[in-house]
C-alpha cells in the first residue's frame, strides 16, 4: 500500500536524531498552507532550515538576471505575430495577463505568472516562501538545497523553441490546463506524492529528466550529507518525493530510514 504523507522524519547510522522533510508545492492558495501549524512546530525544532533554491534577497536578484531573453532573441522566430496576438487575446480574457508587457522575458517565467493566475485564490504568499521568512524571521540558518548558480543552469538548458511551443498548447487548452491545475492541488491536499509525481512527470513532457529525475539523484545525495553534519529541516516541491527515482527513494538507497508523519 502506498503510503501518502507529504511530511517525513529520517535518520541515519551515522546520526540517529531524525531530520524533517516537507513537500511543498510552488503555488500560495489555502490548500499550500493547510498544515502551516505543523511545518511552524518542526522548524521550530531546528537550527538549519532549507528550502529548494535559497530565497534570500541576493540569490533572488541574481535569478532576476537570467528573467530576461538575450538581446538576440527574437519572439517571432518562435511564435509568428498572428499567434502571438491570438495568445495575447487568450491571456488577457482568461488570465488577466497582457503578455506584450511581458514579451521581454524568457517564456518559462511567463508560464509561471500565467499558470498562477489561472487557480483561484493563488494571491496568497507561496508556501516555499513562508518558511524562508518565518525562518529568517526567527534567527534560523536558511539554505537552498540547490544553489542559485544551478537553478541558472538548469533554465539556460531548456529548449527556448520548448518553452514557446508550451506557451502556445496553454493558449489553446486554457480550460484543460485550468482543470489540470485544481487537480494538481487537490492531489497535494490528499498528500498524494506519488500521484503528484505522475503528474509532474506528465505536465513537463521533454523537460522531466531535467527538472525532476536528474535533480533528485543531486537532491538525495546532498541532504544525507547536510544531515549528517547536523539534522535539519528540509522542504522542496512534493513532485520530488514519490516515484521510483523520487528522492525519498533515493535517500533510502543511501542508507536513511524513512518515516511518515500523519497528519
Amino acid at each position: 500500500m502506498r503510503v501518502k504523507s507529504l511530511f517525513w522524519s529520517f535518520a541515519t547510522a551515522e546520526r540517529p536524531q531524525p531530520s524533517f522533510l516537507c513537500g511543498t508545492i510552488h503555488l500560495g492558495t489555502p490548500e499550500c498552507v493547510k498544515h502551516w501549524a505543523l511545518i511552524e512546530k518542526y522548524i521550530d525544532q531546528y537550527n538549519r532550515i532549507y528550502t529548494e533554491s535559497s530565497i534570500g534577497p541576493d540569490a533572488v536578484s541574481y535569478l532576476r538576471s537570467f528573467t530576461l531573453l538575450d538581446a538576440d532573441v527574437d519572439i517571432h522566430d518562435y511564435v509568428t505575430p498572428r499567434r502571438w496576438s491570438k495568445m495575447r487575446s487568450t491571456f488577457v480574457k482568461y488570465c488577466n495577463i497582457d503578455i506584450d508587457k511581458m514579451k521581454m522575458y524568457r517564456p518559462l517565467f511567463i508560464l509561471a505568472a500565467i499558470q498562477s493566475n489561472l487557480v483561484d485564490g493563488a494571491s496568497m504568499t507561496p508556501l516555499d516562501h513562508m518558511i524562508w521568512q518565518y525562518a529568517d524571521d526567527h534567527d534560523k540558518s536558511t539554505y537552498g538545497v540547490e544553489t542559485p548558480q544551478e537553478q541558472v543552469d538548469i533554465m539556460l538548458q531548456m529548449d527556448m523553441k520548448q518553452q514557446y511551443l508550451n506557451l502556445i498548447r496553454i493558449s489553446k487548452t486554457i480550460s484543460k490546463t485550468r482543470s489540470f491545475i485544481k487537480k494538481l492541488l487537490k492531489t497535494y491536499e490528499a498528500q498524494d506524492i506519488d500521484r503528484l509525481y505522475q503528474m509532474s512527470k506528465a505536465s513537463l513532457g521533454v523537460d522531466r529528466g531535467l527538472l525532476i529525475q536528474s535533480r533528485n539523484t543531486i537532491m538525495a545525495h546532498r541532504i544525507i550529507n547536510h544531515h549528517n553534519d547536523e539534522p535539519s529541516f528540509f522542504s522542496f516541491g512534493a513532485g520530488h518525493l514519490g516515484g521510483g527515482s523520487g528522492v525519498l527513494r533515493k535517500l533510502k538507497q543511501n542508507g536513511a530510514t524513512m518515516k511518515p508523519i500523519a497528519h
